[in-house]
C-alpha cells in the first residue's frame, strides 16, 4: 500500500516524487520483492517499504490512511514534505481526546 510521498496527492496535498516509492509491506512478501526487484540498501533510496506484520489491518485498500501518509513524511529529510505533512495533521478532524 502506498504511504508517504507516493500517496500524498491521494490526500489532497500538493507534493509527488515520481521517482520515489514509499509504501507498505506484509513481512511474508519482503523477500519475494528484494529477488524480483534485485533490491539492495542504498544511501540515497528510491523505494522506502515499511514492513509490517503480515495482518494488515487495512490490507484491501490501496494506500493507507491521511494520518498515517503525513506520519510518514514528518520522517522525510525534505523540509517541504515535513512542512506538508503538518499541515495535513492540522487538517483532519480527530475524535475528541485522541490528538
Amino acid at each position: 500500500m502506498k504511504s508517504g510521498v507516493s500517496a500524498a496527492s491521494e490526500a489532497g496535498m500538493d507534493i509527488q516524487a515520481d521517482d520515489e516509492l514509499e509504501a507498505y509491506v506484509s513481512a511474508s512478501q519482503v523477500d519475494a520483492l528484494v529477488s524480483r526487484y534485485h533490491l539492495e540498501p542504498s544511501e540515497r533510496p528510491n523505494l522506502v517499504l515499511h514492513v509490517v506484520a503480515d495482518d494488515l489491518p487495512f490490507a484491501w485498500e490501496h494506500c493507507v490512511g491521511r494520518a498515517c501518509i503525513a506520519i510518514d513524511l514528518l520522517e522525510s529529510d525534505d523540509p517541504r514534505s515535513r512542512r506538508a505533512a503538518k499541515e495535513l495533521l492540522e487538517r483532519l478532524d480527530f475524535p475528541s481526546g485522541t490528538s
